[in-house]
Protein backbone atom coordinates (compact mmCIF):
# COMPACT_ATOMS: atom_id res chain seq x y z
CA UNK A 1 0.00 0.00 0.00
CA UNK A 2 3.13 2.51 1.04
CA UNK A 3 4.28 1.72 -2.60
CA UNK A 4 0.85 2.72 -4.50
CA UNK A 5 1.00 5.82 -2.53
CA UNK A 6 4.37 6.80 -3.19
CA UNK A 7 3.77 6.13 -6.61
CA UNK A 8 0.71 8.27 -6.66
CA UNK A 9 2.53 11.18 -5.17
CA UNK A 10 5.61 10.86 -7.36
CA UNK A 11 3.14 11.03 -10.28
CA UNK A 12 0.96 14.14 -8.90
CA UNK A 13 3.97 15.93 -8.11
CA UNK A 14 5.07 15.01 -11.76
CA UNK A 15 2.33 16.48 -13.42
CA UNK A 16 2.53 19.59 -11.26
CA UNK A 17 5.94 20.17 -12.56
CA UNK A 18 5.50 19.71 -15.64
CA UNK A 19 2.37 22.55 -15.78
CA UNK A 20 5.26 24.75 -13.89
CA UNK A 21 7.25 24.14 -16.50
CA UNK A 22 5.00 25.00 -19.45
CA UNK A 23 3.94 28.24 -17.66
CA UNK A 24 7.01 29.42 -17.37
CA UNK A 25 8.06 28.51 -20.75
CA UNK A 26 4.42 30.25 -21.94
CA UNK A 27 5.53 33.55 -19.53
CA UNK A 28 8.65 33.57 -21.76
CA UNK A 29 7.31 33.16 -25.18
CA UNK A 30 5.16 35.94 -24.47
CA UNK A 31 7.81 38.37 -23.30
CA UNK A 32 9.75 37.78 -26.37
CA UNK A 33 6.75 38.51 -28.14
CA UNK A 34 5.88 41.75 -26.34
CA UNK A 35 10.00 42.81 -26.87
CA UNK A 36 9.74 41.95 -30.79
CA UNK A 37 6.83 43.59 -31.24
CA UNK A 38 8.15 46.71 -29.16
CA UNK A 39 11.12 46.57 -31.53
CA UNK A 40 8.35 47.05 -34.98
CA UNK A 41 6.86 50.21 -32.94
CA UNK A 42 9.93 51.12 -32.11
CA UNK A 43 9.83 51.46 -28.16
CA UNK A 44 11.35 49.09 -25.52
CA UNK A 45 8.22 46.83 -24.55
CA UNK A 46 10.28 46.17 -21.08
CA UNK A 47 9.46 50.28 -20.22
CA UNK A 48 5.34 48.94 -19.90
CA UNK A 49 4.18 46.94 -17.64
CA UNK A 50 3.18 42.61 -18.44
CA UNK A 51 -0.15 44.42 -20.60
CA UNK A 52 1.91 45.48 -23.20
CA UNK A 53 0.69 46.59 -25.81
CA UNK A 54 -2.25 47.88 -23.97
CA UNK A 55 -1.28 49.92 -22.22
CA UNK A 56 1.35 51.54 -24.88
CA UNK A 57 -1.46 51.79 -27.09
CA UNK A 58 -3.42 53.42 -24.08
CA UNK A 59 -0.92 56.57 -24.12
CA UNK A 60 -0.69 56.68 -27.70
CA UNK A 61 -4.75 56.98 -28.61
CA UNK A 62 -6.32 60.05 -27.69
CA UNK A 63 -10.00 61.25 -27.83
CA UNK A 64 -11.51 62.31 -30.94
CA UNK A 65 -8.78 60.49 -33.44
CA UNK A 66 -10.32 59.07 -36.27
CA UNK A 67 -11.07 55.44 -37.09
CA UNK A 68 -8.47 55.90 -39.70
CA UNK A 69 -5.79 57.65 -37.14
CA UNK A 70 -6.85 54.41 -34.74
CA UNK A 71 -6.33 51.53 -37.16
CA UNK A 72 -2.88 53.20 -38.33
CA UNK A 73 -1.28 53.47 -34.80
CA UNK A 74 -2.73 49.83 -33.61
CA UNK A 75 -0.79 47.36 -35.54
CA UNK A 76 0.66 43.67 -34.81
CA UNK A 77 -2.66 41.73 -33.54
CA UNK A 78 -3.29 38.81 -34.21
CA UNK A 79 -6.83 38.91 -34.61
CA UNK A 80 -9.36 41.53 -34.48
CA UNK A 81 -13.26 41.51 -34.64
CA UNK A 82 -16.07 43.65 -34.65
CA UNK A 83 -18.45 43.48 -31.96
CA UNK A 84 -21.07 46.25 -32.77
CA UNK A 85 -21.01 48.83 -34.73
CA UNK A 86 -19.12 51.05 -32.44
CA UNK A 87 -16.17 48.45 -31.14
CA UNK A 88 -13.50 47.00 -32.30
CA UNK A 89 -11.77 43.90 -30.37
CA UNK A 90 -8.28 43.39 -30.75
CA UNK A 91 -6.08 40.00 -29.35
CA UNK A 92 -2.23 39.75 -29.30
CA UNK A 93 0.17 37.21 -29.49
CA UNK A 94 -2.97 34.30 -29.89
CA UNK A 95 -6.06 34.11 -31.93
CA UNK A 96 -7.49 32.64 -29.11
CA UNK A 97 -9.00 34.99 -26.57
CA UNK A 98 -8.75 33.18 -23.63
CA UNK A 99 -4.86 33.30 -24.22
CA UNK A 100 -4.60 36.99 -25.97
CA UNK A 101 -3.82 39.76 -24.49
CA UNK A 102 -6.99 41.62 -24.98
CA UNK A 103 -8.28 44.82 -25.44
CA UNK A 104 -11.48 46.43 -26.96
CA UNK A 105 -11.63 50.35 -28.75
CA UNK A 106 -14.48 51.69 -28.67
CA UNK A 107 -15.63 54.69 -30.86
CA UNK A 108 -18.26 57.24 -30.41
CA UNK A 109 -20.96 57.35 -32.34
CA UNK A 110 -22.62 60.84 -31.47
CA UNK A 111 -19.45 62.28 -31.88
CA UNK A 112 -18.58 60.86 -35.92
CA UNK A 113 -17.27 57.92 -35.10
CA UNK A 114 -14.11 59.36 -33.15
CA UNK A 115 -12.05 57.27 -30.75
CA UNK A 116 -13.68 57.55 -27.21
CA UNK A 117 -11.64 55.05 -25.41
CA UNK A 118 -9.36 51.56 -24.35
CA UNK A 119 -11.68 48.75 -22.34
CA UNK A 120 -9.88 45.26 -21.09
CA UNK A 121 -10.54 43.08 -18.32
CA UNK A 122 -8.32 40.83 -17.06
CA UNK A 123 -7.02 37.00 -18.72
CA UNK A 124 -10.22 35.51 -17.06
CA UNK A 125 -13.10 37.79 -17.28
CA UNK A 126 -14.11 36.75 -20.72
CA UNK A 127 -14.47 40.49 -21.54
CA UNK A 128 -15.64 41.26 -24.17
CA UNK A 129 -17.36 38.00 -25.54
CA UNK A 130 -16.82 37.69 -29.34
CA UNK A 131 -18.95 34.81 -29.76
CA UNK A 132 -21.24 37.02 -31.45
CA UNK A 133 -18.51 39.41 -33.18
CA UNK A 134 -17.27 39.26 -36.98
CA UNK A 135 -14.01 39.27 -37.76
CA UNK A 136 -12.15 42.31 -39.03
CA UNK A 137 -11.82 46.45 -38.59
CA UNK A 138 -14.52 48.46 -38.34
CA UNK A 139 -14.91 50.56 -41.91
CA UNK A 140 -13.40 54.20 -41.65
CA UNK A 141 -16.49 56.57 -42.05
CA UNK A 142 -14.85 59.64 -43.64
Amino acid sequence: MKKIKRIILIGIGSIILLILIWKGYQAIALKEEQITLGKELGVNAEEYSNLFPIDYFHSKLTPNMSIDEVHKLIVGYKKVFRCSEIDEFYLYFSDVPEDAIRFAVLYDERNDMKFEHIEYGDQNSGYPPIDTCKEGLLPDKN
